[in-house]
């Protein structure tokens, strides 16, 4: 047996043991009788040693902490996300074979008294097993879809509990989908597939804990039969697990929660309902409320009529029936316009990411589409859920693609894969169709008994819906379609035969479709056609790779379609592909699949618009759709296709910012509504309930069932109400956040309204980045007990070994209690103790561990636990909080700025929370991705530019030993009133009450580019840096300043001195030779005037990637380095003088700005992309800071810095 075949065996083989797909996998959904927590977040993350995959069995990791089961190379790892594309390591992205996850988990002690726990994975790809403290709990192969199980005798209640994850992303003959592993010649091993899309790996959705109580429904099954006469017949099935003494109650509730039908209280697990004058299910455009949705409720009762369990289901009332030559939705013929698509995205691969869902749901929408196929496996829960909810039908495909060695160990797994998917989605209306498989061989005699077998696997689990295969091969050698409801083709005609051809386009689609349909005698859908397109690419006349080329290869296949259309057996026309995708790498794939109408980044290319139209016109011409009013640009007074006035809106679109399309949503100034339910647990009624936001932009006001709990303004701040007298425990509650995006004078930031001419109200703002809105950080519901720990505030000193750390702790509730405290370290050794004589104190730690910035030392960022019990007068426990913190001392004085007693030269960035769709909202695999940039290129520290980032950002580096410079949101400011000052002083207490804590917050940034120079300005940060001084001595302070130091009137207050300087591009633009003066002079005039130490807070140019010139100019890669180069000779001269303490290129990564027409798409300074691919400038920046953190620091310089060029002959043939 190969090796790649034993790995993969670990886990297949107790996978298939397991026979997991028995049994219901409904989806966890809270409600009185049922509790949901996730456990998605950060995890740990190992790749074993290639040299021995199977140490982590041979050596037992699930038993302990990752961290703990010796020297391994532990790195933080997003859930859920691909791990692939979140490091700058290619051996990870590339590994084939076993890696480890790990993550501890908090479970209530009163779980232990409600029933049953379990846990759940979303999807694991491709095979995984699971541990539980040590103890495997559950084994599952085949990605891609859900797998649980019950886990309440292996959980410490009350306590810490651990789950261990081994995954395996191999791909064998015997797989679903297949592959084969090859060794190359230095021994590494390598995937190989034939399918088109990469093999992301991980824990790619969402892993839920959850109970339910001991008897429980364990899965629902509603079917609706008949609609006939305005009535709808139903019929369903409940499976109950646990006691026999249970009867059922069902009912039917509309969306407005009005019961329409419910059955006795004492009725069967099975049965019928019949709804009067129902509101069908119906697709997109077919009707004005697509996509109608009861709640189908399953209330189990014991013999006294209480409630033991009850789980909703939403429940849309539809029937799909179809002829040889058509396909009905409630009795009406259906004409499918839609798509091929993947879950691929940058840095995430396939893992779950709902604002780009919103978005392609969004986008689906725009451009009129009805139906997507989840090619080429199922897709997420959620997504699924979205396509319900809006009305988008689904071809439901299983993971079996370009499926050949039809032998019965794959019949088997291929069986497997379609009962899951039946059982997780048979309930939902979008899905209207299975596919069976992608591109089979089907040429191979041995597919015709394989397929039959399939099929009636399929049906023997739903007869209600119709089947199909996508076929590649040529209709005359196919033989397994006979067996299907629907064939299925795709061709790609003009790219992969007849290149560059497209006159034969229209002939060869009808032919072959008619081909198809006169052989098996049934409705034809086209699934695939298309033709990779490079963006911005453009020929006339049109020419392959062009934008022309795919949109005039697109007419043509229209123009069959229609000719298709009037034959009555075609049905369907989908594009391939949504959105541009990666794949393996190969010559013949540019970066991935281009033949998405979208770019990656969800951008529409010019096909997009011609799609648009036709989807809308065929919507208009079946369905009577009213035709969006941007569907044409205005040419002459005679519009180019007809319109009518649109009625009413869609509230659904009312996302912010980048979701939408609606330019208007991202545009908007004012007030927008939130709202959802929410269950609070009937357990935590005696405890008190809280509510916290991690961050609103900018203000908002919070609703809990109709009434105002708490307010909040200034955004990137969190902030939390007390909701207990406002919630009901065991029932759903209702939350209402009323959000307001609008700058004033007054505010952090400012900004000012105006009114344009078509009455709308515009924001107006001066600082340049985009100023996104919104619930941009998560929402946490949390319990206490009545008396709990507050607040923590801890400080330490070094001395030697040793270090001091005093604390103080904040109580709130009773008067009367105990505490202790104790510290520990991260092995988990209690280190110190301190038996509370006070809530005020210090605690001594012998042979301390210091915290050190990353690349200062061997292990930068150890973090310790500061652990406060608190005990009520009985010896109780009534809280317990454990604030991780690390052990450093800051220092400055007029020439240098220390970090336990060592000079520190700061090597960093600018930087923005800022990413495609999403902008400001929290993203972790991105966020994960910006930090092995960041420890890839060398840098040291970030200013959280301009205002406070996400605590989860500042958790990790705090863990990694990324020195932070704090800013708060004051950028831009000017005309110094006292409210202005008031509200600046407010976001500095909210900032340093959230940060004060941090070993990484090294610096507080007191504002960025004000108008400092100007009136009042020397009184106002007279105050301002008092007030941050009030409430901490122990860091420095400063301001990013534009202003000169001849006109400032900020410095004499401030510790440290950073100024922005923009030589040869706000100033002197094109003239690269003013920068050394330039910035020499400026820096020298700081010191000169305040004799403090000085560090250059931004400075870069605009880039545009891939645009180079010979000799350099403005705006090319060769300027942005260049700049650079001769920025980096100016400040190797200031770090002589003694005083120069740091420099901060502007920016990480390239950020979206207001719209100006100085702007190209936001600001192109970053040294990496958007989408945080590497400038040629990052790599030259790259090589500064590790020469840097090699000079400074000593620091072990990576060995794939330099490219080879050229050596030595007689000695280059020793070494290879």
């Amino acid at each position: 047996m190969s090796l790649p075949t034993l790995i993969y065996s670990i886990i297949s083989l107790q996978a298939c043991l397991a026979d997991i797909h028995r049994g219901g996998i409904l989806f966890p959904r809270e409600s009185e009788t049922r509790q949901v927590v996730s456990l998605d977040g950060i995890w740990n993350f190992v790749v074993p040693n290639t040299s021995n995959p199977f140490v982590g069995f041979e050596h037992h990791w699930y038993k302990k902490d990752l961290k703990e089961a010796g020297k391994l190379d532990v790195i933080p790892m997003p859930v859920p996300s691909s791990y692939n594309d979140i490091t700058t390591d290619w051996r990870i992205r590339d590994h084939v074979g076993l890696v480890w996850y790990d993550r501890t988990f908090f479970v209530p002690k009163y779980w232990s008294e409600i029933g049953r726990t379990w846990l759940r994975f979303g999807s694991v790809s491709y095979a995984a097993q699971v541990w539980v403290n040590g103890q495997l709990v559950m084994s599952h192969e085949i990605g891609h879809l859900p797998f649980h199980s019950e886990i309440t005798q292996y959980l410490k209640f009350g306590k810490e509990n651990r789950v261990t994850v081994a995954c395996d992303n191999t791909l064998l003959a015997d797989t679903i989908p297949q592959g084969r592993v090859e060794e190359l010649e230095n021994g590494r091993l390598t995937q190989q597939y034939s399918f088109d899309f990469f093999n992301y790996a991980g824990i790619d959705r969402p892993v839920r804990l959850y109970t339910t109580p001991k008897t429980y429904i364990d899965d629902i099954s509603v079917l609706t039969v008949d609609i006939q006469r305005n009535v709808a017949t139903l019929e369903y099935n409940v499976t109950v697990i646990g006691d026999a003494n249970i009867t059922c109650r069902v009912s039917l509730i509309d969306k407005q929660k009005n019961v329409v039908v419910s059955t006795g209280d004492y009725e069967d697990f099975y049965g019928v309902l019949q709804i009067e004058n129902p509101n069908l299910w119906w697709p997109y455009l077919m009707h004005p409320d697509p996509g109608y949705q009861y709640t189908f409720q399953v209330e189990l009762l014991d013999e006294f009529g209480d409630l033991v369990d009850k789980y909703c289901l939403p429940f849309g009332i539809r029937t799909v029936t179809w002829t040889n030559t058509s396909l009905l939705i409630n009795n009406y013929p259906v004409y499918l316009h839609g798509f091929g698509r993947h879950e691929d995205a940058d840095i995430r691969g396939k893992g779950l990411d709902l604002p780009l869902v919103i978005r392609d749901h969004n986008l689906i929408k725009w451009v009129g589409a009805n139906v997507y196929r989840t090619s080429h496996y199922p897709y997420a829960e959620e997504i699924m859920d979205v396509a319900d909810e809006l009305g988008i039908m689904i071809i439901d495909e299983c993971p079996s693609v370009n499926t050949e060695f039809f032998v019965e160990p794959m019949l088997t797994k291929h069986k497997i894969s379609l009962t899951e998917l039946i059982k997780r989605d048979k309930n939902r209306p979008g899905v209207i169709m299975w596919s069976a498989a992608n591109e089979p061989r089907t040429q191979v005699p041995l597919a015709k008994e394989y397929f039959r077998r399939i099929i009636e696997h399929i049906k023997s689990l739903d007869q209600s819906r119709p089947t199909t295969i996508v076929e590649a091969q040529n209709v005359n050698v196919v033989e397994s379609s006979r067996f299907v409801d629907i064939i299925s083709f795709n061709r790609y005609n003009g790219w992969y035969v007849n290149e560059g051809n497209l006159d034969i386009i229209s002939n060869w689609v009808i032919r072959e479709a008619t081909a198809w349909h006169e052989k098996f005698q049934k409705p034809v859908i086209m699934q695939e056609y298309g033709a990779d397109t490079l963006e911005g690419l453009h020929f006339t006349p049109d020419f392959i790779w062009s934008e022309e080329y795919q949109v005039q290869l697109l007419s043509k296949h229209f123009e069959a379609f229609d000719r298709l259309r009037a034959s009555g057996f075609f049905i369907g026309e989908f594009i391939w592909n949504f959105a541009d995708f990666k794949t393996t790498q190969t010559y013949t794939r540019v970066g991935g699949n281009k033949k998405g109408i979208f770019t990656r980044s969800r951008q529409p290319k010019a096909s997009a618009h011609l799609l648009r139209k036709r989807y809308w016109s065929l919507a208009k011409e079946y369905y009577n759709a009213t035709l969006p009013l941007d569907l044409t640009s205005y040419v002459i007074s005679r519009p180019l296709i007809g319109r009518r006035p649109r009625c009413g809106s869609d509230a659904r679109t009312a996302s912010y910012n980048d979701i939408s399309t609606n330019p208007l949503v991202r545009d908007y100034a004012g007030l927008v509504k939130y709202r959802r339910t929410f269950v609070v647990p009937k357990s935590w009624s005696e405890k008190r309930t809280w509510l916290r936001f991690g961050s609103v932009c900018y203000a908002a006001q919070v609703y809990i069932n109709g009434e105002l709990a708490f307010s909040h303004s200034i955004g990137h701040t969190p902030f939390v109400g007390e909701i207990t007298s406002l919630v009901k425990p065991g029932d759903d509650n209702e939350i209402v956040v009323i959000v307001d995006n609008v700058l004033t004078g007054t505010t952090i930031p400012q900004g000012s309204t105006s009114t344009l001419a078509n009455g709308r109200l515009k924001q107006d703002y001066t600082f340049d980045f985009f100023n996104y809105a919104g619930i941009d950080r998560p929402v946490i519901l949390y319990a206490t007990e009545s008396t709990y720990v507050d607040d923590i505030t801890l400080h330490s000193t070094v001395d030697g070994n040793s270090a001091n750390v005093t604390y103080n702790i904040l109580i709130e509730g009773a008067t009367r209690f105990t505490f202790e405290i104790s510290i520990v370290d991260k092995e988990g050794n209690q280190v110190a103790s301190n038996d509370g004589q006070s809530l005020g104190g210090s605690i001594q730690i012998p042979n301390v561990n210091l915290w050190w910035p990353y690349l200062m030392d061997d292990n930068p960022g150890y973090l310790y636990t500061f652990k406060v019990d608190l005990y009520d007068s009985d010896s109780n426990l009534l809280d317990r909080y454990e604030l991780p913190f690390g052990v450093r001392e800051l220092s400055w004085d007029s020439m240098s700025f220390k970090i336990n007693g060592k000079p520190v030269y700061i090597r960093g960035f600018g930087r923005h929370e800022d990413s495609d769709i999403r902008g400001k909202g929290l993203d972790l695999p991105l966020v994960l991705r910006d930090y092995n940039l960041i420890k890839w290129i060398g840098a040291n520290c970030y200013r959280t530019s301009h205002y406070p980032y996400a605590e989860e950002i500042m958790d990790l580096a705090d863990s990694l030993g990324i020195m932070i410079i704090d800013e708060v949101p004051a950028v831009n400011i000017h005309g110094f009133s006292n409210d202005l000052l008031e509200n600046h002083k407010h976001s500095i207490t909210e900032l340093i009450k959230r940060d004060k804590n941090r070993p990484s917050v090294v610096i507080w940034s007191a504002a960025n580019e004000p108008s400092s120079g100007d009136s009042g300005a020397g009184e106002y940060f007279g105050h301002v840096i008092a007030h941050v001084k009030a409430f901490d001595t122990t860091r420095p302070v400063t301001i990013a300043n534009l202003v000169g130091p001849d006109n400032d009137q900020s410095g004499q207050y401030l510790d440290l001195l950073g100024f922005n300087e923009y030589s040869a591009w706000y100033s002197n633009e094109g003239n690269l030779d003013v920068i050394i003066p330039d910035v020499l002079a400026t820096a020298k005039k700081w010191h000169s005037k305040h004799n403090k130490p000085v560090l250059v807070t931004e400075y870069g140019a605009d880039t545009l990637e891939g645009f180079h010139i010979l000799p350099n100019f403005v705006w090319s890669e060769e300027y942005q380095t260049d700049l650079m180069g001769r920025n980096f000779q100016a400040f190797d001269t200031l770090r002589a003088e003694g005083w120069f303490i740091g420099e901060m290129i502007w920016n990480f990564a390239d950020f979206k700005t207001k719209q100006e027409f100085r702007r190209l798409g936001g600001n192109k300074k970053g040294v990496f992309t958007r989408q945080r691919q590497p400038k040629q400038s990052a790599h030259l920046m790259r090589k500064r800071y590790w020469a840097l953190a090699s000079l400074l620091d000593n620091a072990t310089v990576p060995s794939d810095l330099d490219n080879y060029v050229v050596g030595d002959p007689t000695k280059v043939k020793d070494e290879f």
